[in-house]
């Protein structure tokens, strides 16, 4: 799990998102060749309880991330504070859907996460 706000995720792991994608990267590659299906959350994609709601840039930019990491991975995009707008979920999935979407890259939406 990787927040896509800063705030949240100095408040879950104390680091910054750029220290979490890094941990992330090195450990992904520590695996070798023979890697398992990976299933990566990304909390806070539509608000934040320090920051408000989140710009769908962000997430996208965070998603692209992922997927540069690991090609082959489920993301989930997650509600973590339960107030995402019905319209706000609509659009950023119209968006990253169509794009990333793929036999290899594949998306959940989880509705809450803690």
């Amino acid at each position: 799990m990787i927040s896509v706000t800063e705030s949240h995720n100095r408040s879950n792991v104390n680091r910054s998102v750029d220290e979490s994608f890094k941990g992330f990267a090195e450990a992904w590659d520590g695996l070798g060749k023979d890697k398992p299906k990976l299933r990566l959350g990304l909390s806070t994609c539509f608000d934040c309880p320090w920051e408000g709601r989140v710009p769908e840039d962000s997430v996208i930019r965070a998603v692209e991330r992922v997927i540069a990491i690991a090609p082959d991975v489920e993301i989930g995009i997650c509600d973590t504070t339960g107030r995402a707008a019905p319209d706000h979920v609509g659009s950023l999935l119209g968006r990253i859907m169509p794009r990333y979407a793929s036999d290899r890259v594949t998306f959940t939406l989880a509705p809450v996460t803690v």
